[in-house]
């Protein structure tokens, strides 16, 4: 058997295993949830026809599809995190931003919190929120291993927003620093990190209002890495379409 054959038979058997915790990962957030099976990519090929571009996982809020590319999952070794990976994607339709109504809404305050001068990053620092208020939920209310999921994705040399970012979920997991980000950090991303935090424990169950100030915590990271002419360094685990120039939202869903 050629290894091209034996790749392909292992991606198989790889789906097989992803989807046979479906039905158990898409209902984690809520028992009632009804999506169809996922779409697993297991090339390139199937990445690019199906929109799914700088991630491994997404959901397209447009017609609640779970796109999953099998080919990155084994290449960054996460082959046994599908329950986490595939619920986290449903909680992007069940819970947070839940549909393109309140993405819109979301984006609109996160834009706010932002500036002016950086609207353009609204898209991304908007996942960058939802991602931290899903993972939270799963990983103390479900008991989720989502902090393993980050140290796989482990950044060697992150810049300071990837640091203060990975720096906010070991604030809010109780993990030693340097679990998932940098051992040493300047005083300014602790204190930022502990801030971020709070804001996705206070507003955990009114989200859009903690936004804004989400935002405003971001800027200031944007602001020096456009001084500095360096774009943002993230982990590749951007998954809903309109953070890498996907769907567009239809007009009238802003607020």
């Amino acid at each position: 058997m050629s290894d091209a054959a034996r790749a392909s038979d292992s991606l198989d058997a790889l789906r097989d295993a992803w989807l046979a915790v479906w039905p158990e990962a898409s209902t984690v957030f809520s028992r009632f949830t009804r999506l169809r099976s996922p779409i697993f990519c297991l090339t390139k090929a199937d990445e690019e026809r199906e929109g799914l571009v700088g991630s491994f996982a997404m959901i397209r809020l447009l017609d609640l599809s779970v796109v999953i590319s099998l080919r990155q999952v084994r290449e960054r070794k996460l082959e046994r995190f599908a329950r986490e990976i595939l619920a986290h994607e449903v909680g992007h339709h069940v819970h947070a931003p839940g549909n393109l109504r309140d993405q819109a809404r979301l984006l609109a305050r996160v834009r706010f919190g932002l500036g002016a001068n950086l609207h353009k990053h609204a898209p991304m620092v908007a996942n960058l929120y939802a991602d931290l208020l899903l993972n939270d939920r799963l990983a103390r209310s479900a008991g989720l291993d989502m902090a393993g999921v980050y140290a796989a994705l482990k950044v060697p040399d992150p810049d300071p927003l990837w640091t203060f970012y990975m720096r906010t979920y070991e604030r809010l997991w109780g993990l030693r620093t340097g679990t998932l980000g940098r051992e040493e950090l300047p005083a300014s991303i602790e204190l930022d990190a502990d801030l971020a935090a709070r804001i996705v424990r206070i507003f955990r169950s009114r989200w859009l209002e903690g936004a804004p100030s989400f935002a405003r915590i971001v800027r200031e990271y944007l602001l020096k890495a456009e001084v500095e002419q360096k774009a943002p360094q993230l982990g590749g685990w951007l998954d809903t379409t309109l953070v890498d120039g996907g769907d567009e939202i239809p007009d009238g869903l802003v607020e």
